[in-house]
C-alpha cells in the first residue's frame, strides 16, 4: 500500500497561443525556473482512508534556443529537485544535494535527471516533440507545461478584458483552457487561466496494471514581461476527483495542489 500511495497525478497543460514573431527573449540566455509545490492526496483503498501530503521544489535553467515565425525550441535543465512527504504517519525527505540517501529508488529517479536538458519543441501552439524522461512520484514537473514560458499576443490585444479559449487532446489527457487578460501596466501584463482538464491513463507500477480516470480544474494567475513575453510568477491551485484501478482494487482519490512558479532574470 504504501508503494501504491506514492502514485501522483501530475499533468497539468496550459496553452497560450499566437504569433512568436512578438517573443523578445534573446537566444541562448539562461534563466532560473523555481516551482515550488504542495499537494494533498486522499485516497480510499481496502476501505482505509489515508492521506498523503507532499512539498517539493525544483529548481531548472531555460534556455530559449529557437525561435521561429510559428514556434520556439527550448532546454529545461533541471538542477536540483527536493521534496517531503507525510504518509501514514511516517516522513520522508529526499534532495539530491545530499547524498547520504542514494539508496532510495525515488532519490535515485530524482537524481538521474539532474544535468540533462529537457529539449522542447513547440510550433502553432502545438507541442512537436519533447525529450522523454522518467517519472518522478511526487514531484513538481514543470516540464510538462512548456507553453507558460511564454506568452505570444498581439500587442493591439494587450488590453484588460480580452478573452480567447483553446484545447488540447493526447492520449491521456483532455483540456479546455480559458484565458482572460486581467491588468496591464508599462512593464507587465497580468493574466487569469482556467483549465478544465480529464486525465485517462494506464500505466505500470511493480509489474501491476494501474487505470487512473480524475477529472477537476485548475485556476491560475500569471505574470508576463510586456517587454520580452517572458513568464515573471505564476501561481496556481488545482483540484481533482476520480478513481484509480488495479486488478484487485477500484480506489477513490481526490488530489489538490497549490503550485507556484518564479523565473528570476
Amino acid at each position: 500500500m504504501k508503494k501504491y500511495l506514492f502514485i501522483l497525478a501530475s499533468i497539468f497543460v496550459y496553452c497560450d497561443s499566437l504569433d512568436a514573431q512578438y517573443l523578445k527573449v534573446p537566444i541562448g540566455k539562461k534563466f532560473k525556473v523555481i516551482t515550488e509545490s504542495t499537494s494533498t492526496i486522499e485516497v480510499t483503498i481496502m476501505d482505509q482512508h489515508q492521506e498523503v501530503t507532499n512539498e517539493s521544489f525544483a529548481y531548472h535553467d531555460l534556455e530559449l534556443k529557437v525561435i521561429t515565425k510559428t514556434g520556439y525550441t527550448l532546454d529545461l535543465i533541471p538542477r536540483r529537485m527536493k521534496m517531503k512527504m507525510s504518509m501514514m504517519g511516517m516522513e520522508q525527505k529526499m534532495d539530491t544535494d545530499s547524498m547520504s540517501n542514494m539508496q532510495s529508488p525515488e532519490l535515485a529517479a530524482m537524481y538521474d535527471l539532474l544535468n540533462k536538458p529537457i529539449t522542447i519543441v513547440m510550433d502553432s501552439n502545438k507541442l512537436v516533440s519533447k525529450t522523454q524522461i522518467k517519472q518522478v512520484p511526487a514531484l513538481a514537473n514543470n516540464s510538462e507545461d512548456a507553453n507558460r514560458f511564454f506568452l505570444f499576443l498581439d500587442p493591439a490585444n494587450m488590453v484588460q478584458g480580452y478573452q480567447w479559449a483553446d484545447s488540447s487532446i493526447t492520449t491521456d489527457l483532455r483540456t479546455v483552457n480559458h484565458y482572460t487578460v486581467m491588468s496591464v501596466t508599462a512593464t507587465e501584463l497580468e493574466l487569469n487561466v482556467t483549465t478544465d482538464s480529464y486525465i485517462h491513463s494506464a500505466s505500470k507500477m511493480q509489474e501491476m496494471e494501474v487505470k487512473q480516470t480524475m477529472k477537476g480544474y485548475t485556476t491560475a494567475r500569471r505574470w508576463y514581461q510586456r517587454n520580452n513575453g517572458l513568464l515573471s510568477k505564476e501561481i496556481a491551485t488545482t483540484d481533482m476527483t476520480g478513481n484509480t484501478e488495479t486488478a484487485e482494487t477500484n480506489s477513490p482519490m481526490s488530489l489538490k495542489i497549490k503550485s507556484k512558479i518564479v523565473v528570476e532574470q
